[in-house]
């Protein structure tokens, strides 16, 4: 309901306008007399009734709480103050609530009380005040007792004791499951000797948390129960005597982060009952008073229960710690989740603290442990880690450990631990020194180094055999022999230091992200399947692994052997001063970069030249292989007598002299070569398989012997290089290449020279050095057999000549010969030039190009030669038509006008010269497009000019042949032409011509199977002049007497064959003359239209002289020459057909030509067929 109800003189409800539904009338009553409070929810109290009215008004107020303020200072009798429902706080503001006091007994006390009961204090409480003339203690301040939590902001204070003898009364007593929080001040009562009460008592299952000030100590756990001390503030033991805190019978938890302080002469905590049961956790201060050396002196009364003393971080105690000296039940415990350090020297029948029986770690924390310990202290870590050292000199234990998380070492000089760790935790080394392990230890959850030296002369010594090692940095140092099967974890870099003539073997798997370091002078041995992505660093003694146990590359100042029992291949780099050791009968591939020194005491090593760096000793019944892909050389010396292996498609050069090496060398794939003298050592049989190549490179060089498959290449970038093979010789179709100035005998050349016997096939591969070719006798010797030769060498030629190779030397062509000429048994083999092997100079061998080059001015020669004034335009000139008759004249007139013509010509011929050096003939096949144009320059009556140009192009063809080979020409030429041509009145004509052509050539050797040259350039220049005179037999025939001179020259491109020989024309000229007899007859017709037509028949003969010498080519130094007939005979015949009025003309001509001297056998048949038009 809205508004309000009042009863006499008080407030029954405002605000919300609620009635208390279901109140007695008792209650009405006593609400109604409550004072009014000054707003809802808040009240006010001046006296006992109206405080206890206030607290049940506030239950029966719907407000989540409420406040009651005092408006004066009054007493309150010792019964219950009304169980509060709800939060209420209790404001004495200036004034003060008290118990009542007695002056003929004890004073009364304010008690809190009912289960869920919470009040909040504010303002100052104090308990009844004994009378002064009796010998009484002082009243309770407060007591709170069954469940009633009360929280104190403000004061409470124990009443006056009265009397002499009367004590202080206590503070507050929280009792039957209470709860005190205090914020404010709590004091006992003044006595009258100036003393305090007791501060606070917790009692039956009650708890105390104390963020204030508590004068007069606390007692807790009188007489049983379980209590609770919680303290953030300050416990005073204030009065002489009085401890901060006594702890008696039941289990007593207590916790202090703040202060607590004896009183003067005593301890800051003691223990007083036949049982108790105390655990203090301390992480504030702990202060003995005045003239007492004890800050925790445990009574020496307990029978039973235990005693606890928890240190955590920021635990200070300010004197000592006397445990119960009758009883094996005290616990000293560094817990807590913050690092901190504890002197372990404190420990100790004289020392700080003393009488402890267990010592304990708890919590995540890392304790520090400072000092050097001198009682007997058996740890049990429970959690987190207990640490000897915080990196300095000090930090050691007496006893054994029991490990369930971390022991761990922290100490920058050695120190020897001797006890036991078991348990399930870890130990750790993370200091700079040295930690010695001589316990048979059990613990079982591993090892972990850090930093420093971890020292163990046995696997017992780190613990149960399945625990690992794991590395953050650090070593572990092992000073005897034995094996361990752990599991190495590296999340850093981890050394192991074995000692001098001890051997470590690791049969566990190393694993993790480091790198792995090997230092003094044992020996490490790795067996495991490894997995570590660092390198591998030995800074001193021997590590043993193979290619599945040691990883990434490996930094060596001591030895490293693979023990590689299978085939394997390891990919880290190599470096460093150490050495490296290959053992075990599989094969190592090195497929990163080695640059130290190697010894192969069993089974193979395998690398490239480019990425291997050191010497090798290769042990006998052992193989070093390169197996090379690219192109290297390699500058380290082989020693030993195993076999040495050149493998794979690239080329491995010798850098270094290698005449220490004994074993025998094989040249699998690739190319083996000389850098250097003795490179090849000379106490080494030497095999070369099909397809490799073993080069000397340009040097000379010994082999004990050899067995040949593949290539021996002794040439170099010169000449004179020599093979020996002190031994045998075996060829199994290999070959040998060399290098030779073809000339004459005594030629300077390379030489294989076997000093034994010879055996098998092979083939003798020679380039010629820079000779110019000659003819030979005895001939040019490349192979020296001292022994008995038995073998048999094929010659790699240019070409096959007669069934026989042969190689090119300028004009001359070179066979390989058994036996000198005037030596036939002596077993070595000759090269000679010479076309029979008759013992003497003899006829020389040409090179299968030389018939070409021979040739090839003349061929040139059949294109460059001008044809007749009748062949290039057909008949121009006619008898003049007799006006008004109907036969023509005998005058003879050029046609007049402009003229358009073509002309496509056909000639095959064979050439069989008269003189030749290389005994050629050639056939020829030529055909040309011509086109030009003429016209009329001057016309009068002594006769017509006509002027004519013209353009060409054709090929001509030629086959090649004679003994010393045969082949092809192919040309193409593209010329131009003018003409000047006179035709007298009465049937005299001078011609005139002038042309220059263009040649690209092909020169292929057929014997050679390959072309010569490609695209050799060429140019051709012909003058002619040609004179006849028609004299005509009647209208119809005629005779044409004619004579005509024509100079022809050819020249082309000097230019180097595929033999390499220098080919250059020295001259190519034709002078040839050219009489002829030509019989013609003329007739002339209309067509139905009226315009004129004109036929004209010939058939002419001819007879040619060349006044030169024909063509001379140098060949390489040697000449070679070629001259045609001089005098041929040719008959031909042809004619002209003109129509409409003669514009337009078909003329032609077929002519055969032979040579006279030798009929027949040079002989020429060309053809022409043309078209003209003018207007």
């Amino acid at each position: 309901m809205a508004g309000r109800i009042r009863a006499r003189g008080g407030l029954l409800a405002e605000g919300r306008g609620r009635l208390l539904a279901g109140a007695s009338l008792a209650v009405l009553v006593v609400v109604g007399l409550a004072p009014r409070p000054a707003m809802a929810g808040n009240y006010v109290a001046n006296d006992d009734a109206s405080l206890r009215a206030a607290i049940i008004a506030a239950n029966a107020d719907a407000d989540p709480n409420a406040t009651i303020t005092l408006t004066s200072s009054f007493s309150v009798s010792a019964s219950n103050l009304p169980a509060a429902a709800k939060p209420i706080t209790i404001d004495t503001q200036s004034f003060t609530l008290k118990g009542v006091d007695n002056s003929a007994g004890a004073g009364g006390r304010i008690t809190f009380a009912g289960p869920g009961s919470i009040e909040t204090l504010a303002g100052t409480f104090s308990g009844g005040n004994a009378g002064a003339s009796v010998n009484v203690n002082g009243a309770i301040g407060v007591l709170i007792n069954t469940q009633a939590s009360v929280i104190n902001n403000g004061s409470i204070t124990g009443g006056t004791g009265g009397g002499i003898g009367g004590t202080g009364g206590v503070g507050v007593v929280v009792q039957n499951q209470s709860t005190l929080i205090n914020n404010g001040t709590i004091s006992g009562g003044n006595a009258a000797d100036g003393s305090i009460g007791g501060g606070v008592q917790v009692v039956t299952q009650s708890s105390l948390t104390n963020n204030g000030l508590i004068l007069g100590g606390v007692d807790i756990g009188h007489p049983t129960g379980n209590n609770t001390l919680i303290n953030h503030g300050t416990i005073r033991g204030s009065s002489s005597g009085r401890a901060a805190i006594v702890s008696r019978g039941g289990v007593n938890p207590i916790v202090n982060t703040g202060i607590l302080e004896g009183g003067a002469g005593a301890a800051a905590v003691t223990t007083n009952g036949a049982t108790v049961n105390v655990s203090l956790i301390n992480s504030g201060t702990i202060r003995a008073g005045a003239g007492q050396a004890n800050a925790i002196a445990w009574n020496v009364t307990p029978t039973t229960g235990s005693m606890t003393l928890e240190l955590q971080a920021g635990s200070v105690i300010e004197g000592n710690v006397v445990a119960n000296a009758t009883q094996a039940t005290d616990t000293l415990r560094l817990g807590g989740n913050t690092d901190s350090t504890f002197d372990i020297s404190s420990i100790g029948a004289a020392a700080q603290y003393r009488n402890f029986d267990t010592f304990q770690k708890t919590g995540t924390s890392t304790w520090s442990l400072t000092g050097a310990g001198t009682a007997t202290t058996n740890w049990d870590i429970q959690q987190g880690t207990l640490q000897l050292g915080n990196g300095g000199t000090s930090g050691s234990i007496i006893g054994d450990v029991t490990d369930n998380g971390t022991l761990a070492f922290n100490r920058s000089d050695a120190l020897t631990y001797g006890g036991i760790i078991s348990g399930t935790g870890s130990v750790s080394q993370i200091g700079s020194g040295t930690t010695i392990l001589t316990g048979a230890n059990t613990y079982s959850g591993g090892t972990v180094i850090n930093a420093g030296t971890l020292q163990v002369a046995g696997d017992g010594n780190l613990g149960a055999a399945s625990g690992n090692l794991t590395f953050g940095g650090g070593d572990l140092r092992t000073t005897a022999s034995f094996s361990t099967a752990r599991n190495v974890q590296l999340n850093g870099n981890g050394g192991f230091d074995t000692a001098a003539g001890t051997q470590l073997d690791l049969t566990g798997q190393v694993t993790g992200a480091g790198s792995l370091a090997k230092t003094g002078s044992g020996t490490l041995t790795l067996t495991g399947t490894n997995s570590y992505g660092g390198n591998t660093l030995v800074d001193a003694g021997t590590l043993i692994g193979n290619a599945a146990s040691i990883r990434g590359d490996i930094g060596n100042a001591g030895t490293v052997v693979f023990d590689q029992a299978a085939d394997a291949s390891f990919a880290g780099d190599i470096s460093g001063t150490g050495t490296m050791v290959k053992d075990g009968a599989g094969a190592l591939t090195l497929t990163g970069t080695s640059l130290l020194d190697w010894t192969i005491d069993q089974g193979g090593l395998v690398s490239a030249a480019e990425r291997f760096g050191g010497d090798v000793a290769i042990g006998a019944g052992t193989s070093f292989t390169f197996d090379e892909a690219a192109n290297a050389s390699y500058a380290g010396v082989l020693s030993g007598a195993g076999a040495f292996v050149k493998d794979g498609l690239g080329t491995v050069v010798l850098a270094s002299g290698n005449s220490g090496f004994t074993g025998a060398t094989s040249v699998s794939g690739g190319t083996l070569a000389a850098g250097a003298a003795n490179a090849f050592s000379s106490s080494s049989q030497f095999s070369v398989a099909s397809g490799a190549t073993l080069d000397l490179a340009g040097t000379s060089q010994t082999l004990a012997g050899l067995t040949n498959a593949g290539t021996v290449r002794i040439a170099g970038g010169g000449l004179g290089n020599t093979l020996t093979i002190s031994g045998d010789y075996v060829g199994n179709g290999g070959t040998f290449v060399l290098n030779t100035a073809l000339g004459g005998d005594g030629s300077a050349t390379d030489m294989l020279v076997i000093a034994g016997g010879s055996s098998g096939t092979g083939t003798l591969e020679v380039a010629n050095f820079g000779g110019a070719g000659d003819q030979t006798a005895e001939g040019i010797k490349i192979v020296d057999v001292g022994g008995i030769s038995n073998g048999s060498f094929a010659l790699k030629g240019d070409y096959t000549f007669e069934g026989d190779a042969a190689v090119v030397g300028g004009a001359y062509a070179y066979r390989l010969y058994q036996g000198g000429t005037s030596t036939p048994t002596d077993g070595d083999w000759y090269l000679r030039s010479a076309l029979i092997d008759g013992g003497g100079p003899g006829t020389p061998l040409y090179q299968a190009g030389a018939p070409l080059y021979e040739a090839y001015a003349g061929v040139l020669q059949t294109f460059n030669q001008l044809g007749t004034l009748q062949q290039r335009l057909g008949n121009r000139s006619w008898t003049i038509e007799a006006q008004g008759a109907d036969g023509i004249s005998d005058d003879v007139k050029a046609e007049a006008g402009i003229g358009l013509w073509g002309r496509i010509e056909g000639t095959s011929g064979s050439y069989d010269p008269e003189s030749s050096t290389t005994a050629t003939t050639y056939d020829t096949s030529t055909w040309r497009l011509q086109t030009g144009a003429d016209m009329l320059l001057s016309d009068s009556a002594a006769g017509q000019l006509i002027g004519g140009i013209a353009f060409q192009y054709g090929t001509v063809s030629a086959d090649v042949s004679s003994v010393f080979g045969s082949g092809s020409i192919d040309s193409t030429g593209t010329g131009i032409s003018g003409s000047l041509t006179w035709y007298g009145a009465e049937g005299f004509y001078l011609d005139g011509q002038a042309q220059v052509i263009w040649y690209d050539s092909n020169l292929d050797s057929a014997t050679a199977g390959q072309r010569l040259v490609d695209g050799n350039n060429g140019v051709g220049y012909a003058l002619g002049v040609e004179a006849g005179k028609r004299i005509m037999l009647d209208p119809s025939w005629s005779l044409t007497p004619q004579a005509q001179l024509a100079w022809s020259s050819v020249d082309f491109d000097a230019f180097t064959d595929a033999f390499g020989a220098r080919v250059a024309l020295d001259s190519s000229d034709n002078l040839l003359g050219r009489l002829g007899l030509s019989l013609d007859h003329q007739s002339q017709w209309q067509d139905q239209t009226g315009r004129t037509g004109h036929t004209n028949v010939y058939t002419i003969a001819n007879l040619y002289y060349d006044f030169e010498d024909g063509s001379s080519v140098d060949l390489a130094g040697s000449s070679l020459s070629s001259r045609n007939e001089q005098l041929w005979g040719g008959l031909g015949i042809g004619g002209t057909i003109n129509w409409a009025d003669d514009k337009f003309s078909v003329f032609g001509e077929a002519i055969a030509r032979t040579g006279l001297e030798d009929f027949g056998d040079s002989h020429v048949l060309t053809g022409s067929l043309g078209f003209r038009v003018k207007w």
